[in-house]
């Protein structure tokens, strides 16, 4: 199944919780969401403890189901890559400062230039407009500044620091998700997309849903404990004898009765529908609790309808029948045939939604020669001794960065020439398997498909990819027709996804010259450098998608030890590094 969204393509700058929240929502309903992330600009979600086998739970949970793109926006590549983007894509969502995007050349003015239809989000602390529209804030200082922190706390201990984030999500993802969403009805009336601008501050102040009404139209000032769903009346929490805690929310009469009832106490029912009487229904209430353990009382309501339930810590709520029940916790593949529990889609749809495919994307070093002026892109005749240092401190670089990041670095990929040089170089390419074994001898090694560098690595323990290129022209003899020559990169997806396709299942390419000619290959790559290779890469994906292929991370180290499966993972490379799914 597809999911209700399915038709929706989005592209999100954003990082941190209320976009990646607002994102997530769309994918788990079937958007394609392509994450935009900084190659230089770490992403302080991934620092976020606790980390599931080197990769931050929270990050892995909040980027499931999305595709990502390292591109550096400070480079014009990059951004001639998003102008490209926006042309197929449905939705922007970003969280920058206001005018950031602006000064990339990246606002909504101009890029709705290039597509009409596109419907542009932007997600801030305090909004676009107004004297604090640049200042810096979080979830705290939005619910500070709204007016709810002052009446949700108590008395004599003041705000209540709350356990979730209610101004990033309630405030900025959900808001967003409904604002972008209505924006989506009027463009199928219109035509035309439109701007949408998403102030967690603001939509923060909404949240004031009664005590806002009550203040506005009244002039009856909330405050901590002052009225009758924030613990001024008998509606709140009360302890239990061994100091754990239950919920009572029995407003209306007839669930007042039933909790007095059940607490042997019938004659407290009265003391409920008299203002002046609060305080002394409160505190019999809280003797009655504190006579009876938490577990007594958990069996004593278990068959009351009172509206009386135990305060659960998240692993007693994980096991509870009625959110078992409604099958809250997802398990989704990690993309090395285990999986990862995570919180689930709540939202049920009669017609069910697509089951969560892969969590947050893997880290990989692109190794390259000391070249920075050619980019990593110029033949280099290294002494070994030099190769090998300046590999183990690309690695070691990244790792050290990865580790910071609370992640870890999973697969090496040699760079430009480099990539090509040690396809058939055996000293250098020797040089390199050595680096990678004195660096980590378990990272996973991408090489070229058909390539001596295949065997030699395998022969040194190494974990090999083989890895085919899509929108490449392949020689007779297997290899790569040199970027320089007529018809070097293909440019038609359509034909490049039936190319692979057949690669998958026959494992041969029609040659240049028109023979075919055979590749072993356990991954696919879009090289990137064409305006297009987004789009390819998604045709080549669907391609293989509808023809039955099973697409799996090429990180899933355990299966790449065996005899090839006969399917790969499809990645793409562009600008400044790589990212796989």
């Amino acid at each position: 199944m597809s999911g209700p969204l399915a038709s929706l393509k989005v592209l999100d700058f954003s990082t941190l919780l209320p976009g990646p929240f607002a994102s997530l929502m769309l994918a788990d309903m079937g958007a394609e969401v392509l994450r935009i992330e900084s190659p230089t600009r770490m992403d302080l979600l991934r620092v976020l403890p606790p980390h599931d086998r080197g990769t931050s739970a929270s990050h892995a949970y909040l980027n499931r189901n999305k595709r990502s793109l390292a591109l550096d926006l400070k480079q014009a590549e990059a951004l001639e890559i998003v102008r490209e983007l926006v042309k197929g894509h449905d939705i922007l969502l970003e969280q920058f400062r206001p005018g950031v995007m602006e000064r990339l050349g990246l606002g909504y003015e101009a890029l709705k230039a290039i597509n009409p239809r596109l419907i542009y989000v932007s997600i801030t602390g305090y909004g676009q407009t107004g004297p604090y529209k640049d200042r810096a804030g979080h979830d705290i200082n939005y619910l500070a500044l709204a007016g709810v922190a002052s009446h949700t706390g108590r008395q004599d201990t003041g705000p209540l620091p709350l356990g979730v984030q209610l101004a990033d999500v309630a405030g900025g993802s959900l808001h967003a998700v409904v604002g972008l969403l209505a924006a989506v009805i009027a463009r199928q009336q219109s035509g035309v997309g439109q701007y949408l601008d998403v102030s967690m501050t603001d939509c923060s102040f909404s949240l004031n849903a009664m005590a806002g009404a009550g203040y506005l139209a009244c002039g009856v000032e909330p405050g901590w404990e002052n009225h009758v769903l924030n613990g001024g009346s008998f509606y709140d929490y009360y302890r239990t004898r061994d100091g754990r805690w239950m919920s009572v929310g029995s407003l209306e009469p007839g669930f007042m009765q039933q909790l007095c009832a059940a607490l042997g106490r019938p004659e407290l029912a009265a003391h409920s529908v008299t203002p002046e009487r609060q305080a002394v229904l409160k505190q019999a209430l809280q003797v009655e609790f504190e006579k009876r353990s938490f577990d007594q009382l958990c069996e004593l309501f278990a068959g009351v309808d009172a509206c009386v339930e135990p305060v659960l810590s998240l692993s007693e709520a994980v096991e509870h029948p009625q959110l078992k029940a409604r099958e809250l916790v997802s398990q989704v593949p990690r993309g090395d045939g285990s999986t990862q529990a995570q919180l689930a889609c709540p939202l049920k749809f009669s017609e069910g939604l697509p089951a969560p495919r892969h969590i947050g994307v893997a880290v990989g070093a692109h190794v390259g020669y000391r070249d920075l002026a050619g980019f990593g892109r110029r033949n280099m005749d290294v002494a070994s001794a030099d190769l090998v240092a300046d590999v183990i401190y690309q690695i070691g670089a990244l790792q050290g960065l990865a580790r910071a990041a609370g992640t870890t670095v999973r697969y090496v990929k040699p760079h430009g020439a480099l990539y090509n040089t040690i396809a058939h170089d055996e000293r250098q390419a020797r040089d390199v398997i050595a680096a990678i074994r004195a660096a980590d001898p378990s990272l996973v090694l991408v090489a070229l498909a058909g390539s001596a560098l295949v065997g030699w690595a395998r022969a040194e323990g190494l974990t090999v990819v083989a890895e085919a290129f899509a929108d490449r022209a392949y020689t007779a003899q297997g290899t790569l027709v040199p970027r320089r020559e007529p018809g070097a990169v293909l440019h038609d997806a359509q034909a490049v996804a039936r190319r692979m396709v057949r690669l998958v299942r026959e494992g041969v390419v029609e040659a240049i010259d028109g023979c075919v000619t055979r590749v072993e290959a356990d991954s696919i790559c879009v090289h990137g450098d064409s305006p297009g290779a987004v789009q390819m890469a998604r045709a080549v994906r669907e391609a293989l998608t509808r023809d039955g292929v099973t697409l799996r991370a090429f990180t899933a180290r355990s299966e790449l030890q065996g005899p090839r499966a006969g399917s790969g993972a499809a990645c793409g490379c562009a600008c400044t590094c790589s990212t796989t799914d």
